[in-house]
């Protein structure tokens, strides 16, 4: 080895026994030069190889910021005689790109290359997906203490000290127990109202997370994400509020919301930072940074919230598609997004939830049944729900452009506080008496699920998001007994969608994923149990949960238009008794079947 110095910085000369080794040389100094964090503690400049001699040149150098005119220089970092010492100064900085050269009559001169942010450097995108996945975790933790304290241990306390009123509201609820289901969805509804309007009007919505990244046209476009210090917490603690009050809106949409402000606030202050060392990032650079770190916390929230791999990179990249696909912006943080939540999941799993079990717990099948599937079932079942979950996505966002354009008549700038206070108070007083009689549709259906999936043979109340007996008492159709026709799980279903159309119009905060799913779950049972009359014996025993499943993969791609998510949702949160190889080609079909029908009668 040698050390040569030159105008332009220092070259590093490894001379080799033969071109095998040169090779293996140029590989290891790839390697080590990019090993810590693609800043190192050292720059490369250019790594050269050279088959006529035999050796492997690498220009090393640091960049100074220059005061006055733009100029760049290279100065030597440190060196003691035969070997070369690093930068006494770790320069915590971008990620360098880096001129490989391979030509016999290349010069051995280093050259001067510019310092950019060429990709998201993998460390900083897994920090990240850990704070990320973190927040979504404890999110999920919220939203456990949440409903136990105000469906649980309140109503107990309550019945048990109404028990001996003489009158007023408490005797009024210990006669009519399932009164207390519309107080209080009532009353979160004119909480969630008060904050949303007076103090919050402008919160940031996962609407801002799409209509933001998807904008290809504007390369300032990152400067129009809202600040995490300004809706970071109003985003989770409405959202928690919303939930845990028996609305059918979910929290997967607030976590898109959430992730995406604190990846975009973090990219910032890394920006900041290395700009401050003295790397020089361009706008377009810092553009591209924010938008893959909002990608990333997107990918870690959903994570730790679900706590299934995979599938938030895979929804956030898919969600600011117009349809079926990743859009060219979205799949260039395919990597960074994957090693966002992996990562995160690490975190989650290893440390917080050692002793979990993994898997999911969702049973598609009877108990103790082993069934077959055959093809052409499989493709009829496929297409059909994917019209039928088409059918649903259209009619739902009909339906929500409707309901909104009859409570929201004026314009939002001269409507008053109050009126819209009070629009919003009736609208969740009409939830509550819909979740009075059909108490099964309350909440966002993913801790009810299982109830949903099996046609009620699950009681609603054996679920995590169960009511007790007194609550349910006024239901229409009893939620702890399987439904006794179609006609009831039709009934059922109707309320589910009502409710669902019911919150979005309401503007209340909250996502559609599950409650879309659970509704389609509903309705496919409903379409089953009509059917049971004139299908054949010889149909295969797996129809049904291949119907239950396609319908409910169907009906929420047609909104979120996000079907390969979609299908990973449902296939990580089953059981290992769900004979997914049988199950999921009939799913992928209906859920891009969806997505394509919808696209045409959205036209």
């Amino acid at each position: 080895a040698a050390v040569q110095r030159s105008t332009g910085g220092i070259s590093v000369i490894v001379k080799c026994g033969s071109m095998m080794k040169a090779l293996a040389a140029k590989a290891a100094l790839l390697f080590i030069i990019d090993l810590p964090c693609g800043d190192g503690f050292s720059i490369p400049r250019r790594i050269q190889l050279s088959p006529s001699n035999k050796r492997v040149t690498v220009a090393v150098g640091a960049r100074h910021r220059q005061s006055g005119p733009r100029t760049s220089n290279l100065v030597t970092t440190g060196l003691s005689h035969g070997h070369v010492r690093w930068s006494p100064r770790r320069e915590i900085g971008p990620r360098r790109s880096v001129e490989l050269m391979s030509s016999a009559s290349a010069s051995t001169e280093p050259t001067e290359t510019r310092e950019t942010l060429t990709d998201t450097p993998l460390p900083v995108a897994m920090s990240v997906g850990i704070v990320c996945s973190l927040i979504g975790y404890l999110y999920s933790k919220c939203l456990k203490c949440g409903f136990k304290v105000l469906w649980e241990t309140i109503p107990t306390a309550l019945f048990r000290e109404s028990a001996g009123a003489g009158g007023g509201l408490l005797s009024v609820i210990a006669k009519h127990p399932s009164m207390y289901i519309p107080l209080v969805v009532t009353l979160g509804g004119l909480a969630v109202a008060i904050l949303n309007t007076i103090y919050f009007p402008s919160m940031a919505s996962a609407h801002d997370f799409v209509h933001v990244l998807s904008d290809n046209k504007d390369d300032d476009k990152m400067d129009r994400f809202p600040k995490a210090r300004y809706h970071l917490l109003p985003v989770m603690c409405l959202s928690v509020l919303t939930s845990i009050s028996g609305f059918s809106l979910g929290p997967e949409a607030p976590m898109v919301t959430a992730g995406g402000l604190v990846g975009v606030s973090l990219a910032r202050k890394y920006i900041e930072r290395i700009t401050r060392d003295g790397a020089d990032v361009s706008r377009p650079e810092a553009a591209s940074l924010q938008e893959s770190l909002a990608y990333c916390g997107a990918a870690g929230t959903i994570t730790g919230f679900m706590n299934v791999p995979l599938v938030g990179p895979v929804f956030a990249l898919e969600m600011t598609s117009r349809s079926s696909g990743i859009s060219q912006a979205a799949a260039k943080n395919w990597k960074a997004a994957i090693a966002a939540s992996l990562v995160g999941m690490t975190f989650i799993k290893a440390l917080l939830q050692p002793k979990a079990l993994l898997g999911g717990h969702f049973n598609y099948l009877p108990r103790a049944s082993v069934g077959v599937l055959s093809g052409s079932e499989a493709v009829l079942s496929g297409l059909a729900c994917g019209l039928g979950g088409a059918v649903v996505g259209t009619s739902f966002q009909k339906t929500v452009r409707l309901l909104k354009s009859m409570i929201w008549t004026g314009e939002p700038d001269k409507e008053s506080k109050q009126t819209s206070i009070a629009k919003k108070v009736l609208v969740a007083l009409s939830i509550g008496l819909l979740s009075r009689a059909f108490p099964q549709t309350m909440f966002w259906g993913e801790g009810s699920l299982q109830c949903v999936l099996d046609g009620q043979c699950t009681a609603f109340a054996a679920t995590s998001h169960g009511l007790p007996a007194m609550l349910t008492q006024a239901a229409m159709v009893c939620p702890n007994s399987p439904y006794g026709s179609a006609l009831e799980a039709l009934q059922v279903g109707l309320a589910k969608f009502a409710a669902i159309t019911l919150a979005s119009a309401g503007k209340f905060p909250g996502g559609i994923i599950f409650p879309l799913m659970a509704n389609g779950a509903i309705l496919a049972n409903s379409i089953l149990l009509g059917l049971s009359p004139v299908l054949s014996p010889a149909t295969s025993s797996l129809l049904s949960p291949a119907t239950v499943m396609a319908f409910m993969a169907a009906s929420l791609t047609s909104i979120t238009r996000t079907p390969l998510a979609t299908v990973l949702i449902l296939a990580l949160t089953a059981s290992g008794l769900t004979p997914l190889s049988a199950l999921l080609p009939g799913v992928l079909l209906a859920s891009y079947t969806s997505v394509w029908i919808s696209d045409w009668l959205s036209q």
